[in-house]
């Protein structure tokens, strides 16, 4: 028996695994669990005669065990197969080398080859199975998207799922009653069937009594080699079995992502400034930032670049260059070996939009993407920051909380993480990784109530600043002070640890048992800073309603003595208030409002004066844009009152260049209808650049970025007359959801569009990110109801 482990996992390989495998367990403070057990080989090998075979292993067998580079390696050599009545193929070997990283990601190289020129045996199932434990948790859920690309080529009989090819991964999100999270992931390369023919490939997910097999078939049906080749095969394929963190290198920090493809592609000086201002540590520049959005990161402008970096060093913030996660030409830009070249290592970071592995093109290389992802580490050094985005959780690979600082979830999971702490939980990566949360792309993570599930995970938002594209509802204010309003007591509540690092973490999914609660409809999360003898207990009420809270932290357990000097946090979104002194030693308690979120601090009195300085005024900036806020909300009142008619031209505002998804962005439908008093939508039409039409538009009468509409006669489309309130309705035809406006409407009471004004969308105007909606008095006609 060999047995390999390491913080988070153990893993034997007993005699009867054949190499294999025969059990897994997941380490929990005080416990383990285990998630995989088996008393058979993964592999098995059908031969034409009947037979199927498994490989064995010799009593004098000795695998290979070494270490290097912080992955411990097990390998078996040449191990025979052997049919169920003990009788060897001696022409048949398999070696198998096992890959397991110091954070649970475990790589395994699989060798199989039958070494007969003269008579290749003929074989018609070549399988690897992994059983998969779930029977010690109540709670399995598998990641919102992750098999989108197979939904059509699935075909089951109630236990069981199959799919024609290989599929790269198959994950798993699972919990117990009492708070012990798991991350289950296997995943497969793709590679040709045994007698390469594609159709002779198969991927199957089956139920058992103890959780999930996963097999990937190679060879489905029977096949013969000619003379003179040999069956050989090598597979590359993995799992990833996690605890949820125990530990986080950086605090949660004040984040702003800066999106502006326009006017101020690189902040100005005096944005960076009024972002400092609002207690920003780090500053995140999406592609706006470059020339290529893809490719080995030309600056748009280097001079400004560099001019912006410098002057937010001086002010004690971090700079965060976006980069494409995936990029097989240039091995993710050479592992971002220009780094150095703007940013300082140990400080700055890097953001990988399509950050995973599943984001490339196929075939999917999760080692490769892994080991990139390695070296990137490398380069920005351990204290830098470094975030990855997917879209939604196909694959954790290269996402482990020793590579980066932050899975960035929110926005490919359909605004369904304010819906359940579950279902937040699992789908926002918590699991597996430490995380991060865009607020851009749903109105649910625009407002507080999302606030308790980002407490509770320790997550912190990306606050949006700037125009990614115009007239939506990713259209941004420049400036702080606007958008980001509902965050700043939430913001506060992790300022008095944002200038620590190596932390200990305690909540309500990673196992422990440090904290007793009065109630599970409020949610903890306690960090330690064993350095400085601090600790700080964010607390988060899920609950509609206020309620009282109560808690009790065995610090025995902990091997931690806290400070006496404790103090009770509190901010509200109008001021930050102050820091009230507490005296308890043994329960924590106070009243929360619905939804609402303190915070215990034990020591760290120097981070008092911190907290509680004010938010600060307006500024000019945000005055002026409150101002067209004002403005905008009047355009849509009726203001001709003498007009006897009123036309309308849709324009589509110009993309940004270059952008990153023009065709899902741009391939939009555009309706005009009317809103009733409920807010119903009752379409009269389609508009394209001919006009207003009752049928679905061609591509070619699109309004694509740009283009615009004839001037259309709002008395001819609404005959009837009177208070009207037209709305413009986009859908998204690649996404196939009702997407961000992208229009402008320009209203004038002439044909010729004489002093026409321009109606543009504004998240604080419009309550639905779908529409951009105006409201008009036509004359009445009689006989028109």
């Amino acid at each position: 028996m060999v047995v390999i482990e390491n913080e988070t996992l153990r893993m034997i390989f007993g005699i009867a695994g054949g190499g294999f495998p025969t059990s897994i367990e997941l380490k929990y403070p005080g416990e383990t669990v285990e998630v995989l057990k088996t008393d058979k080989p993964f592999l098995t090998v059908g031969f034409g005669d009947g037979r199927i075979l498994c490989p064995v292993i010799d009593s004098d067998h000795e695998p290979a065990l070494t270490r290097r580079d912080g992955c411990q390696r097990v390998q078996f050599d040449r191990l025979q197969f052997v049919d169920p009545n003990g009788k060897r193929a001696e022409s048949a070997f398999v070696s198998l080398r096992y890959e397991l990283y110091d954070d649970g990601t475990l790589f395994v190289q699989t060798h199989f080859i039958v070494e007969d020129l003269l008579n290749p045996p003929e074989l018609n199932d070549f399988s690897l199975t992994v059983p998969l434990k779930m029977d010690a948790f109540e709670q399995c859920m598998i990641p919102y998207g992750f098999e989108a690309n197979l939904t059509e080529q699935t075909q089951g009989d109630g236990n069981s799922q199959y799919f024609k090819g290989i599929k790269p991964a198959c994950n798993w999100m699972c919990k117990t009653h009492d708070g012990k999270g798991a991350y289950l992931e296997v995943f497969m390369e793709d590679a040709p069937a045994l007698d390469y023919t594609d159709e002779h490939k198969q991927t199957s997910i089956r139920e058992t009594p103890e959780g999930k097999e996963v097999t990937w078939n190679f060879q489905t049906t029977g096949s013969k080699l000619y003379h003179r080749n040999v069956w050989e095969k090598l597979l590359q394929w993995g799992m990833l079995f996690s605890v949820p963190p125990r530990q986080r290198r950086n605090p949660p920090y004040q984040m702003y992502h800066w999106l502006d493809a326009f006017e101020y592609r690189i902040p100005t000086l005096r944005q960076a400034e009024l972002m400092h201002e609002a207690g920003a540590d780090v500053i995140i520049l999406h592609e706006v930032w470059r020339s290529d959005v893809a490719g080995i990161a030309f600056p748009y402008d280097k001079e400004k670049l560099r001019q912006f970096i410098e002057f937010a060093h001086k002010l004690n913030m971090r700079i965060v260059l976006y980069i494409r996660g995936v990029d097989e030409r240039t091995t993710i830009e050479d592992a971002c070996d220009w780094f150095r070249d703007y940013l300082k290592k140990d400080w700055d970071g890097l953001y990988a939009d399509f950050g995973g592995v599943l984001n490339a093109t196929p075939p999917y290389r999760f080692k490769q993407h892994y080991l990139n992802f390695r070296r990137i580490r490398q380069e920005i050094g351990r204290y830098g920051l470094f975030y990855a985005h997917l879209g939604c959780l196909s694959s954790a690979v290269g996402l482990s909380p020793d590579l980066i600082d932050g899975y960035t979830s929110g926005e490919g999971e359909m605004g369904t993480l304010a819906h359940g702490r579950f279902l937040h939980e699992a789908l926002s990566g918590a699991y597996v990784t430490t995380g991060t949360f865009w607020t851009a792309a749903f109105p649910e993570y625009g407002q507080g109530t999302i606030i308790p599930f980002m407490a509770a995970s320790g997550q912190y938002p990306h606050s949006p600043l700037g125009e990614q594209h115009r007239s939506s509802s990713l259209a941004h204010p420049c400036v702080p002070g606007i958008n980001d309003v509902y965050l700043r007591a939430f913001w506060k509540l992790w300022k008095p640890f944002h200038d620590t690092h190596d932390l200990e973490i305690h909540n309500d999914f990673n196992g422990s048992r440090a904290i007793r609660k009065n109630t599970n409809s409020c949610g903890t999360y306690l960090m330690l800073d064993r350095k400085r003898q601090a600790a700080l207990l964010v607390i988060a009420n899920f609950a509609s309603e206020k309620q009282a809270f109560s808690c009790q932290i065995d610090w025995t357990s902990l091997d931690f003595s806290p400070s006496e000097d404790v103090v009770l946090l509190r901010p509200e979104q109008s001021s930050p208030g102050t820091a009230v002194p507490y005296r308890s030693d043994k329960e924590y308690g106070l009243e929360l409002k619905g939804m609402g979120c303190a915070a215990f601090l034990f020591g760290r009195q120097d981070a008092i004066p911190e907290f509680e300085r004010p938010y600060p005024a307006d500024s000019a900036e945000c005055l002026e844009y409150f101002r067209r806020i004002s403005f905008q909300k009047q355009l849509r009142q009726p203001h001709h009152p003498n007009a006897s008619s009123l036309y309308c031209k849709v324009r589509m505002p110009p993309a940004q260049v270059p952008c990153i998804c023009v065709m899902p962005f741009y391939a939009v439908e555009h309706e005009i209808g009317t809103l009733d008093a409920a807010g119903a939508f009752h379409s009269l039409g389609y508009i394209t650049r001919d006009g207003v039409q009752s049928e679905k538009p061609i591509e070619e009468q699109w309004l694509w970025a740009s283009n615009e509409s004839p001037w259309i006669s709002l008395n001819e489309l609404y005959p009837a007359g009177g208070k009207v309130c037209f709305a413009i309705r986009s859908y998204a035809l690649e996404l196939k959801c009702y997407f961000h406006s992208f229009a402008e409407v320009l209203l004038a009471d002439n044909r010729d569009g004489r002093n026409a004004e321009t109606i543009v969308f504004m998240n604080d105007v419009e309550p639905d990110r779908s529409m951009i909606h105006f409201s008009v008095c036509l004359p009445e006609k009689a006989g028109h109801e």
